[in-house]
């Protein structure tokens, strides 16, 4: 009826086999939850310069995603939104990007992941963010970042993280935050 989409309901492609590129347009602002987790042949996915919401589980557990680029509108990566990619090797964030939180497990068991460069305005990183990572080399801040929290064990396992600098707002850090990670000075 020529209605724009707007949103990507839970579960609407849950473990499909054959999708191998998706092209999400700008109409839609949520990403349900386990919109497209077990989709096993997904390589590519482009998120729609309207995207604010990438729900729970959403990308999750797509063995053969390479990269992401998060677009400037995204304000909330959902709980194990993007967990065990575990071919995704780019993981980017547009210029200006709105995000706010980073939710627990969000990159959990992204064991190809070199280096990742947050937003500025990203106040949280959840518990188990990064977790198991363990190809994870660098994590870096946009300037004047507005981070304040990172919680348990969010990057617990990331045995190559080599540099990490911790923006002067963090008040709090999470129990065993950095656990496992040896090569850290």
């Amino acid at each position: 009826n020529g209605d724009a989409v707007v949103g990507i309901g839970n579960e609407a492609f849950l473990s499909n086999e054959t999708i191998t590129r998706v092209v999400i347009p700008d109409s839609v602002k949520t990403i349900g939850e386990m919109a497209f987790l077990y989709c096993d042949a997904l390589k590519d996915i482009t998120l729609g310069n309207g995207v604010k919401t990438i729900g729970y589980g959403s990308i999750a557990y797509c063995p053969s995603l390479e990269s992401v680029v998060v677009p400037n509108s995204v304000t909330l990566i959902g709980g194990y939104a993007f967990a065990g990619c575990e071919r995704l090797r780019s993981m980017s964030f547009a210029e200006g990007c709105e995000l706010l939180s980073i939710g627990t497990s969000a990159f959990a068991e992204c064991i190809a992941l070199p280096r990742v460069q947050l937003p500025a305005k990203t106040t949280n990183i959840g518990s188990y963010t990064f977790y198991g990572c363990r190809m994870l080399e660098y994590v870096t801040f946009e300037g004047g970042s507005a981070l304040t929290e990172i919680g348990s064990y969010a990057f617990h396992g990331c045995t190559l993280l080599l540099e990490l600098s911790i923006p002067n707002g963090v008040r709090f850090v999470g129990e065993e935050a950095f656990t496992g990670c040896v090569e850290l000075l």
